[in-house]
């Protein structure tokens, strides 16, 4: 009885917790066809704001193009469905320039190579599961 006090006592002091795991998603960005400007990429968990309105994304990220191709991780993710959408910001102005029309001027992506028919693509269509802990996805812009 004494030792198995003596281990909770521990225990509590040492602050033992069960803690969520934190997953990495690798995300594989190609076909990129301009070697300059920013590829922009952003992850929802949810359909709200599916990948018009990045200030409802639950992480963002972004890195310089040189070439066809870019790769960028996120960490401290927790299991699920998430849904990605990336664009190439070729003239860097930090938002993804539009027609007259509302269509995006510069490249987009989705997870899952998701499109929409007149609009963007669905969170469903992109959805994929966070399910390792470590996984990779691939964006191809087309």
């Amino acid at each position: 009885m004494k030792r198995s006090v003596s281990w909770l006592v521990l225990a509590v002091i040492f602050g033992w917790q069960h803690t969520a795991a934190a997953e990495t998603l690798i995300v594989k960005i190609s076909g990129l066809h301009k070697p300059f400007g920013t590829v922009r990429i952003m992850l929802w968990k949810e359909a709200a704001g599916f990948p018009t309105q990045p200030d409802k994304a639950v992480a963002q990220k972004s890195a310089p193009v040189s070439g066809p191709e870019v790769e960028l991780s996120f960490t401290g993710l927790s299991r699920g469905n998430y849904a990605a959408a990336a664009y190439h910001d070729q003239n860097n102005n930090g938002s993804l320039d539009r027609s007259l029309l509302g269509w995006p001027v510069e490249p987009t992506a989705a997870s899952n190579g998701a499109r929409g028919l007149v609009g963007p693509p669905s969170f469903s269509d992109a959805a994929f599961d966070l399910k390792q802990a470590v996984q990779t996805i691939q964006l191809i812009f087309k």
